[in-house]
């Protein structure tokens, strides 16, 4: 029995049958007059994609319809905890369906 080992990526990209998407990720910045005197602007991290790229310019104002999206992005490990307990960070975004 031949206990060779599967090679690390035996996948490859066929460029010509892929179909690809246009995608763009927007940072929302709440309203400068909003803010506090003294305090940063707080920031959101949005996703657009097919015909919803390319419509919109920094400094615009904008409504979004959107699906808040949390994804978990592991971190280094805690100091002083085992090396095999990992931190997660939640990661917010919004999956934008129409601007």
């Amino acid at each position: 029995m031949d206990k060779s080992r599967c090679p690390l990526d035996p996948y490859k990209i066929q460029n010509d049958k892929c179909e690809y998407m246009d995608r763009q990720t927007l940072k929302l910045q709440e309203a400068p007059e909003l803010v506090p005197t003294g305090e940063m602007p707080r920031t959101f991290l949005m996703t657009v994609d097919r015909d919803l790229t390319d419509k919109v310019t920094p400094g615009n104002r904008v409504m979004v319809v959107a699906i808040l999206t949390i994804v978990d992005k592991a971190g280094s490990s805690n100091a002083g905890a085992s090396s095999r307990m990992k931190q997660t960070v939640k990661v917010s975004y919004l999956r934008v369906l129409g601007l």
